[in-house]
């Protein structure tokens, strides 16, 4: 590639540009040799990268889950995203959760998948190579009785009679406690 701007002792240093072979290039602030201060990072296919660089990295301004809390039920999916300003990071991001069997995280850069296992409480963690961590806290539940069906439908009695009703609950797994 090619520098123009400051040099100082034979390294980049100050203000200056870069120009890498593939297409991209660095407009900005220079220390050591690395992109270190407020500058632009525009990539070969037009994506740009504007903040405070340091160490050849962009500095993560902000760093948050979205959505903080989750409420799902038990053998369904959801996904979160850790929401990183500026938008394109160049640090990896580690996806965890605190409770791997109650709710597995499948990560993939800024977003990831969850599936609820089992009833219980965990939290995803996104944390990234400089250490910022974001959290969403996800509680698994039963889900919604979606279905309450009685084994007869209109019937006439006499008065003293007795019949006996026989209810067939949706989703089967809803302990009769939760149904108001």
């Amino acid at each position: 590639g090619t520098y123009t701007g400051s040099f100082s002792h034979g390294r980049r240093e100050g203000t200056g540009t870069f120009n890498w072979i593939v297409g991209d290039s660095y407009t900005g602030m220079w220390n050591n040799d690395k992109m270190c201060g407020e500058g632009k990072y525009t990539f070969a296919d037009g994506t740009v990268i504007d903040g405070t660089w340091n160490n050849n990295r962009i500095v993560l301004e902000t760093f948050y889950m979205e959505p903080s809390s989750l409420n799902i039920s038990i053998n369904s999916s959801a996904s979160i995203a850790a929401i990183c300003s500026p938008k394109s990071i160049t640090e990896e991001i580690t996806w965890t959760s605190s409770a791997p069997e109650i709710v597995e995280v499948y990560g993939n850069k800024n977003f990831a998948n969850l599936k609820a296992k089992a009833i219980g409480d965990a939290v995803i963690s996104a944390t990234t190579e400089s250490g910022k961590t974001a959290v969403c806290v996800v509680s698994v539940n039963h889900g919604v009785t979606t279905k309450i069906a009685l084994d007869h439908g209109d019937y006439s009695m006499m008065t003293g009679n007795i019949l006996n009703l026989k209810a067939e609950i949706s989703p089967e797994n809803t302990p009769l406690s939760e149904i108001t």
